[in-house]
């Protein structure tokens, strides 16, 4: 059975929400992936899901209850056909500018991987969000921006795979906050999640607009997932992206960040945090091919146990592009001796009045840090564990208020290689 939810039209903002269920011993339970999507109070109320027959559910939304039922590719609202969201998402998506990263490392003379993989992915959406703010006549005014959650919860077997889609149309002058998590259940049968998660995101930002994006992968450590994020930024406009990855047994996130007009800007911050067996890539590419433009990258990984941590950072500078500043950092720590961390960051140039920089730094636990701490009352599993909490909390600290059961995940996990790790310092 499918899910499916209205187009949602409220102060100028729309948005899909798509879903798959399946009848099991009575009740919904997931299959596949489950989309929950939650706007701000202020704007839709609190949207959620509820589960209440056979073959119908139930989308509250701001005090307002419309049941969904089956309906091919339109559903019924009040008695109207209204085309299916899902269609525009796919129609979004298809029209991307190099969906997938490897079509863009192609297009730009570097090497690609999983050719293909955008248009397997652009084939049949089933569970994708898609939002739309159009563009404001004037600066956006000070305050809240629009704050948008978008949740994937996969429960599988290794047999499994589900392919989330989240487009976001920021017209002009709008802004938004859109925090996008990839979290796992057990199946039914129990055990834990291993299914594969194949996942697209496109970002559109438009011109003086503002998107700050929060991407949570935090999933069960027998999962898999591989997601292409690709954001276009028009002149005066700002795309924010916050990457962190704590979950899966093998998770690779490519990005490619289009910077198309003058005094665009972007920051790409990312933190991996990995153990066991685990290995978590990120590969990136920024594209500067007008002038005056900017952009930051900062990495950082905590790497214990056998696990690996891959980071490929690429920032092109097109001829065209004067007068760019752009800096590209990645810092990385190592807890155990198995521990491995490839950092490699890099520069295409081909412009000559630009303000740019990058490099990488891996190193283990400070022992005089760790001495300090202990000479201050604490006792060296306290220390440790205080030093791997404080280590990314530059680029994750602002989870704390946004998203405070996603940063508490991560204490929590840097809190277990303390406590389960024997620590190595220097």
């Amino acid at each position: 059975m499918r899910l499916e939810s209205r187009r949602l039209s409220l102060d100028g903002a729309r948005a899909g929400l798509i879903g798959r269920f399946r009848r099991f011993s009575g009740a919904f339970r997931p299959r596949g992936a489950l989309l929950r999507l939650r706007l701000a109070e202020r704007l839709l109320g609190d949207a959620r899901i509820l589960p209440t027959g056979r073959w119908r559910a139930e989308l509250w939304l701001a005090n307002q209850r419309a049941t969904l039922g089956r309906g091919g590719g339109y559903f019924r609202s009040g008695g109207r056909r209204v085309a299916h969201p899902a269609r525009e998402c796919a129609d979004s998506l298809s029209g991307a500018r190099g969906a997938d990263l490897a079509a863009t490392q192609r297009r730009s003379g570097g090497g690609g991987s999983l050719p293909g993989a955008g248009a397997t992915r652009h084939a049949a959406p089933e569970d994708c969000a898609w939002l739309h703010c159009p563009g404001a006549d004037g600066p956006s005014e000070p305050g809240e921006p629009l704050r948008v959650e978008v949740v994937f919860i996969t429960s599988g077997s290794s047999h499994a795979c589900c392919s989330p889609r989240v487009v976001v149309d920021a017209g002009a002058n709008r802004r938004l906050h859109v925090t996008e998590s990839h979290l796992s259940i057990g199946p039914a049968g129990g055990g834990a999640d291993a299914s594969l998660s194949n996942a697209v995101c496109r970002v559109v930002v438009g011109e003086g607009a503002e998107v700050r994006h929060v991407l949570l992968q935090q999933k069960a450590e027998t999962a898999r997932l591989v997601e292409s994020v690709t954001a276009e930024v028009s002149a005066g406009g700002r795309y924010d992206l916050c990457l962190v990855q704590t979950g899966a047994c093998s998770a690779r996130v490519n990005v490619a960040v289009a910077l198309l007009g003058e005094s665009a800007a972007c920051a790409l911050n990312g933190v991996m945090v990995a153990a066991s067996e685990q290995q978590l890539d990120l590969h990136s590419l920024i594209h500067h091919s007008v002038p005056s433009c900017t952009s930051s990258q900062k990495q950082k990984h905590v790497v214990s146990d056998s696990a690996e941590c891959i980071f490929k950072g690429s920032i092109r500078v097109d001829k065209a592009a004067q007068q760019t500043t752009s800096d590209q950092i990645c810092r990385s720590l190592l807890v155990t001796k198995k521990a491995k961390v490839k950092a490699m960051p890099s520069l295409q140039i081909q412009a000559d009045d630009v303000v740019c920089s990058h490099g990488a730094a891996v190193a283990k636990l400070n022992e005089s840090e760790v001495f300090y701490l202990m000479s201050r009352g604490l006792d060296r599993r306290s220390a440790q564990e205080l030093l791997l909490v404080a280590f990314p909390q530059d680029l994750v600290g602002g989870l704390k208020e946004t998203a405070p059961r996603a940063f508490q995940r991560i204490v929590d996990k840097l809190g277990s290689i303390a406590a389960s790790a024997k620590v190595e310092a220097c």
